[in-house]
């Protein structure tokens, strides 16, 4: 039987929370994507790009939960028009495995695709049977969604989770690995 995790929250003004959100981004998620796109645009050998996904997706999932909706309802925010199937193919696969996964309906195959555009177009290509995102437009459509939320001045207080509280219960092996840090 898997043990429930409890876990320890605090309290925060839903936009103090949503401007740590866009601070992270930009200052993490931002400068990795500048890294990319200007070594990308200058050297022969690019570097690959795909995985950047993952760095976008969390971060759609934590603004999602801080504005009481689902993942979905951001991406459609964010111009996406199959925001179901996107979160299907690109989120669940590349943050549970290693591997963009392929959509199976009926005889179809649906395939994905992703790009690093200059952030000023679409942020969703859809053609027959594939489905292709530009990252940079994601992330520019993340921020704005973000900057649009913090113009609200909405002082709701939320919870956030902050941590994971272990009692004795714990399963053994999460109890022998904190004796280790003793």
């Amino acid at each position: 039987m898997r043990h429930k995790r409890k876990k320890e929250t605090a309290t925060i003004q839903r936009v103090q929370y949503l401007k740590k959100i866009k601070s992270r981004m930009e200052n993490e998620v931002g400068t990795y994507f500048d890294m990319l796109t200007n070594y990308n645009k200058l050297e022969l050998r690019k570097i690959g790009f795909w995985s950047t996904i993952r760095l976008l997706m969390p971060i759609v999932e934590t603004t999602a939960k801080t504005l009481g909706k689902t993942p979905q309802e951001i991406l459609h925010q964010m111009d996406v028009k199959t925001p179901h199937l996107v979160w299907e193919m690109f989120r669940h696969p590349l943050i549970h495995g290693d591997q963009l996964s392929h959509i199976k309906y009926k005889d179809r195959e649906i395939n994905w695709g992703l790009t690093l555009g200059s952030g000023k177009g679409v942020s969703h290509i859809i053609m027959h049977d594939h489905i292709g995102l530009d990252l940079n437009y994601l992330y520019s459509r993340l921020l704005t969604l973000l900057s649009d939320e913090i113009s609200k001045n909405d002082e709701t207080i939320i919870k956030i989770e902050v941590g994971i509280i272990f009692d004795d219960d714990a399963p053994s092996y999460i109890l022998d690995d904190l004796k280790k840090i003793e």
